[in-house]
Order: C-alpha cells, then structure tokens, then sequence
C-alpha cells in the first residue's frame, strides 16, 4: 500500500538536528557578542523627537500629546517599559522593557515610539561583523 512512499530515517533525523544545532549556536553566539546595551531611550512623537533620557537614571515620563497624558514611559535597572497607555489595544505596555541597542516600542493610536540607542561600543569592528 505505501510503495514508493519514503519517511525520515534515523541519519535524516541526526542531520535535521545537527544543522538546527549549529543555526542555534549561532543566534547565540549573536546575541551574546554582536548585541550592545543601550545607554538613551529616544521617544519620538508622529516622527518628531520628543526626548532622550538617560538609561542609568530611573524615572517615569509622561508623554503628553494634544494637552492630554496618553502614555507613560518608565526607565528603571536600565531598562524602559511603557507603564500605562491610554489607547484601548494596550500592545506597548504589554511589549515588555527594551535594553538594547535598536529595540523598540510602538503606540500605533498615539504614533509614539522609543527606540534604544547609543550602546557601548562592541568589542568586534564592522568588518568583522
């Protein structure tokens, strides 16, 4: 009944494994070397810079817009979340906190976004990149 039908055998499997092995060490690799923390949260406002605030210093900033508090940015232990959001999805406050260079929160309804930058320079140069 199954002739000509051809499954995984056991050297498919190993193989399979193993190249999934080497892509995962090597995201890893990545993430431990080539990914910088970030020193400043940049906010900008419908494409227009709002602030920059240091990483090292905890505060809460509230982002007004039209007269009216719409979000509230939290920078504490390095790291910045969105607290509060007055928008109905909630997504920027459930995207969590964002430490590293080029990570981002996004408030669509209120067109605001932070974005980490200025992390320390990396040990390898962008040739070796």
């Amino acid at each position: 009944m199954r002739s000509g039908a051809k499954y995984f055998g056991r050297r498919d499997v190993i193989l399979l494994s193993v190249v999934f092995g080497i892509i995962a060490g090597l995201y890893g690799l990545q993430l431990l070397f080539l990914m910088k923390d970030g020193s400043t949260a940049v906010v900008e406002v419908d494409g227009q810079e709002y602030g920059r605030y240091d990483l090292g210093t905890d505060r809460e900033v509230p982002i007004v817009i039209d007269g009216s508090e719409e979000n509230t940015l939290v920078i504490e232990q390095g790291a910045a979340f969105m607290s509060q959001a007055s928008c109905p999805d909630q997504i920027c406050v459930h995207q969590g906190r964002i430490f590293q260079e080029g990570q981002s929160i996004v408030c669509l309804p209120h067109r605001v976004v932070v974005t980490i930058t200025g992390g320390e320079s990396s040990k390898l140069d962008s040739i070796s990149r």
